[in-house]
């Protein structure tokens, strides 16, 4: 708000499950996403949930260990490619996860592009995309 009171957001995300073991997945009411979650921040509600067959209107195939998805445009950070026909920017990204913190990677930014049409890309379990080969 205009004094710096929190306000909510609308924000859209997918639970990817290749089977029904992790039904119970669903039941979780909340979620703490980010950095700063101490003051608050990132305090995310579940208001729907709903079941899908496509990632933000592109192909996902989830008959491997890691989803894969089918896109032109990166979605997330993405370990680097070394091609002429991936246009975009570079983001130095550090995070924490499990309590540990992760420093160094190189990544394309989400939004950056493949020119030549739709790759494969895997999405990892730290959420870091990389191309399928």
């Amino acid at each position: 708000g205009d004094k710096g009171e929190p306000r909510p957001v609308a924000f859209a995300g997918y639970v990817m499950l290749n089977d029904d073991t992790a039904q119970d997945i669903f039941d979780i009411p909340e979620l703490l996403i980010g950095g700063d979650t101490r003051y608050g921040l990132g305090w995310m509600k579940r208001v729907a949930c709903s079941e899908a067959t496509d990632f933000f209107g592109r192909s996902v195939q989830l008959s491997g260990n890691d989803p894969v998805i089918e896109t032109k445009e990166v979605l997330a950070h993405t370990l680097p490619i070394h091609s002429h026909n991936f246009v975009g920017s570079y983001e130095q990204l550090a995070m924490w996860d499990f309590g540990v913190l992760s420093v160094g990677h190189l990544t394309w930014m989400p939004g950056s592009a493949v020119h030549s049409g739709a790759t494969r890309w895997l999405i990892r379990e730290d959420s870091l995309w990389e191309r399928s080969h």
